[in-house]
């Protein structure tokens, strides 16, 4: 994972899918980016981007990590809905990672569903216990993403994207 630990609500996998160096001269800023599939929904992989400092910034800040999540969602097969999917207006969460050792901070991925439009929404966001130590105000920011469910199949030919005719 990206952070310091992993919380896997829902048995939710991850995987590595990359990073690569940003800020800093010797000791540098890393993006790393990562990979879920939704443990819920089969055949939506979302994609999550985060922020790591380097070891000597963690320890300068009490082990604070940054945290500015960025989310995106993919159909990446058949759209299968477990019964158990949360259908509330506050969903469920899906994915979950603390980031302090010290301060309760952790990144979060909820799923809605969006009954009246039949759309999954995917919301990442941050949260703090200590409200104090948030100097960049990261705890009011959050990312979304949305897979439509009644969509048309699509093909992929030397055209370009096409629709295809559903069977009845």
């Amino acid at each position: 994972g990206v952070g310091l630990g992993m919380v896997q609500p829902a048995t939710a996998e991850y995987r590595s899918v990359g990073e690569f160096g940003t800020s800093g001269i010797f000791l540098k800023d890393t993006l790393k980016i990562e990979s879920i599939d939704d443990p819920k929904v089969e055949g939506v992989t979302l994609y999550i981007s985060d922020f790591s400092i380097p070891i000597t910034e963690k320890f300068a800040n009490g082990f604070m990590e940054p945290s500015a999540i960025g989310v995106t969602c993919a159909r990446t097969g058949p759209l299968k809905m477990k019964d158990s999917m949360s259908k509330s207006t506050s969903g469920e969460e899906v994915f979950s990672e603390s980031r302090s050792l010290f301060f309760g901070k952790a990144i979060r991925v909820r799923r809605i569903y969006d009954k009246a439009r039949e759309t999954l929404l995917y919301i990442g966001y941050s949260d703090r216990l200590d409200k104090n130590s948030d100097s960049n105000k990261s705890r009011f920011k959050s990312a979304i993403c949305a897979i439509p469910l009644n969509a048309d199949p699509v093909t992929v030919d030397g055209a370009g994207i096409v629709p295809v005719a559903q069977e009845n």
